[in-house]
């Protein structure tokens, strides 16, 4: 199967440098954005379905000219030791591309049978009844358990622990759990969005409060960067994050921003020193989370 993939795959990238695709989360990024990304820069497009994301990264860090399309899925795996080195300095950020914001919701039913209709009413229902209140957390640490962490920390609500989405769909659904944090682009019928989790009004729900409006831990989603080895020059990585840039602006024909869009991400170009420092920051955040959930693989 592995190989038929690799046949399809390679009329597409001959004579091309690589980019590979790594396929987290559940809903991975749609190769879409990872062919068009790979016309941009004249590289390689490797589709690694078969691959886990610590191969896709350890690929990457191996090879210089390789580049990696992710979400922040490279940064705990790092984090919890899966990677052949500690991404933090062998990893050098090229640019995001684009950002999925997240919601908090409940079960529409369960929340009307609780006179819950939006944030504000959620929040006085919380008064009168602490830790009644269930949140999703999951097994594995990704960007959906750090926000759910971050509630569970701040509001007065106990955690149930889900294997995967599905699952706590299904707990959602039977009011096993009430809580749970999904990505605003992507909600299924029947739930009913509370408050973005971000700095500033979600794009897709724009009448929802945001977290940092009410007062309540901000998680600004779930991001589609690319990255690559330390050893790829930084001014070989702007020129590739310039390029991307200015496609980004582009109109016409099919565009990056068409290829996000179809993916489920709204286009949040960033580069250079800013997106640096924004990954060094989630980095941070995150190695803080996974400490406190046992989860950190480096010494302090």
């Amino acid at each position: 199967m592995l190989l038929l993939m690799l046949c399809l795959l390679l009329p597409l990238c001959a004579g091309a440098e690589g980019l590979l695709v790594a396929p987290f989360p559940e809903e991975a990024p749609e190769s879409i954005v990872a062919d068009a990304v790979a016309s941009l820069l004249g590289r390689q497009v490797a589709s690694l379905p078969d691959l886990n994301g610590a191969e896709a990264v350890n690929a990457m860090l191996a090879q210089p000219e390789t580049l990696l399309l992710d979400t922040q899925a490279a940064l705990f795996l790092s984090l919890q030791g899966y990677t052949a080195a500690d991404c933090r300095e062998a990893m050098r950020p090229v640019c995001c591309l684009g950002r999925q914001d997240l919601v908090l919701v409940m079960d529409a039913a369960a929340a009307m049978s609780r006179g819950i209709k939006d944030a504000s009413s959620f929040r006085s229902w919380m008064a009168d009844h602490e830790y009644e209140l269930l949140i999703a957390r999951f097994v594995d640490p990704d960007v959906i358990d750090y926000a759910s962490f971050l509630l569970e920390q701040a509001l007065p609500v106990l955690s149930e622990t889900c294997f995967d989405r599905e699952e706590a769909l299904d707990a959602l659904s039977s009011d096993m759990l009430q809580l749970l944090v999904l990505p605003a682009a992507s909600l299924p019928e029947g739930v009913l969005p509370l408050f973005s989790l971000g700095s500033a009004p979600s794009p897709v729900l724009t009448d929802l409060p945001c977290a940092v409006s009410l007062g309540w831990p901000v998680c600004d989603g779930i991001t589609l960067s690319l990255y690559a080895s330390a050893a790829l020059p930084q001014e070989e990585a702007a020129a590739l994050a310039d390029t991307l840039s200015a496609a980004l602006l582009q109109e016409a024909p099919a565009t990056l921003a068409d290829a996000l869009t179809a993916a489920g991400f709204t286009t949040a170009f960033l580069a250079g020193e800013a997106f640096t420092d924004e990954t060094a920051a989630a980095f941070a955040s995150y190695a803080s989370y996974m400490t406190s959930e046992g989860l950190f693989f480096y010494e302090q």
